[in-house]
């Protein structure tokens, strides 16, 4: 006769489960974190070619602030 079980979770499923959970949780925010920095960091250059700019009052500026604004765009 084969004992009965007190609940019906195998010890795998609750070894594995919460692993798992644990791992995606953590790439998620690694993830995440990554993205708003680089949002953060694309958005600073940004600024730093415009303000640049329009200090210098000098067009020679607009072609790099141009690059910058749609490669800040694209990514």
């Amino acid at each position: 006769m084969r004992p009965q079980r007190l609940c019906p979770l195998s010890l795998r499923l609750v070894l594995i489960v919460p692993f798992i959970l644990q791992i995606m949780g953590a790439v998620s925010l690694v993830g995440y974190l990554s993205f708003r920095t680089g949002q953060k960091a694309t958005s600073d250059r940004t600024h730093i070619w415009y303000r640049t700019a329009k200090q210098t009052g000098q067009t020679r500026w607009y072609p790099i602030y141009k690059y910058v604004v749609i490669s800040a765009l694209l990514s």
